[in-house]
């Protein structure tokens, strides 16, 4: 039996953290694609300001506040945080690529700032359609795959009038049972020069079935192509409730249990992918075992509205 699928989340700590931090700094410059000390990944919104410089300060504040620029004279100060989290959690498809390898199998989703297999989409436009009406104020024209994105979203939108907090867990593929988890905020320049960002992370999990005396293959592989480390761990329990211990042999983006028993049923593996832009990203596997009465620790429900 081989599962060959990747998938990412945390099941640990899966609301926010008792001690919230209000204060980062951007580990990378730019506009697009901006990673801030708290694990988050930022994208301007407002076209007309500079990009982040590395180790600039920024205040982190409700994803609500991310508003739409009085560009044309109208929906001044608009909330458009809906329209960017539906984009992301709702169209996760159109901006997430799944890692295939030439022999099919199938590993961890992967984020870009240019989605290759979309026609060169580069997410930025998008966010400054929303935030600045890109095509009217870029001389830069939108890529086809950027209008259809667009116009998916402000579809979803109106069928839908999503209410998307903060902290979501949605399923992503039925099929398969695929979760993706999203944690969503604004970063506030102390600089007014520079422009605010709509940032995020996101993990993904999912329960893998297996049979007993059958090897079971997982796999977080993402873009072979691309620098990347990848950190195997498994859940254990103790007195003070459990934690991580990391499997220090294994640093591939596959992981093979070479045969699987009863034991192995209800562990969780979890496998954090660390790509080249620098995203810390979690795999969570739940393993059920065939034939086993006892169910794996039921997770938190998820939404499955779909805008495809």
């Amino acid at each position: 039996f081989i599962v060959v699928l990747a998938l990412l989340m945390t099941l640990v700590g899966m609301s926010a953290s008792a001690e919230e931090v209000t204060r980062v700094t951007a580990t990378s410059s730019g506009n697009a694609h901006v990673q801030f000390s708290n694990g988050y990944i930022g994208f301007c919104i407002d076209q007309r300001k500079l990009g982040a410089g590395k180790t600039e300060m920024f205040s982190v504040s409700d994803a609500s506040d991310a508003k739409k620029n009085d560009i044309n004279g109208d929906d001044t100060q608009a909330d458009i945080s809906q329209c960017l989290k539906t984009m992301l959690v709702y169209c996760h498809d159109d901006v997430f690529e799944r890692y295939v390898s030439a022999d099919g199998e199938e590993g961890g989703y992967y984020f870009t700032y240019v989605k290759s297999n979309s026609s060169g989409l580069v997410l930025v436009n998008v966010f400054w359609e929303f935030s600045d009406d890109r095509s009217i104020t870029s001389d830069i024209d939108l890529r086809p795959a950027e209008k259809a994105l667009i116009d998916k979203v402000r579809q979803c939108v109106t069928d839908h009038n999503p209410q998307i907090p903060n902290h979501y867990r949605h399923l992503i593929d039925e099929d398969e049972g695929i979760y993706a988890t999203f944690d969503f905020a604004m970063m506030i320049p102390d600089d007014p020069r520079t422009q605010n960002f709509f940032a995020f992370k996101v993990s993904y999990d999912r329960e893998v079935e297996a049979d007993v005396n059958d090897p079971l293959r997982l796999s977080a592989q993402v873009d072979e192509y691309a620098d990347k480390s990848y950190e195997w761990a498994e859940w254990v329990d103790d007195a003070d409730g459990g934690s991580y211990h990391v499997i220090g042999s294994e640093t591939d983006g596959v992981y093979e249990i070479g045969t699987i028993t009863n034991d192995h049923h209800g562990k969780i593996y979890r496998c954090i992918v660390t790509d080249n832009y620098n995203n810390a990203v979690p795999y969570y596997f739940t393993i059920k075992v065939n034939g086993v009465s006892q169910q794996p620790e039921v997770m938190i429900a998820g939404d499955k509205t779909s805008c495809e």
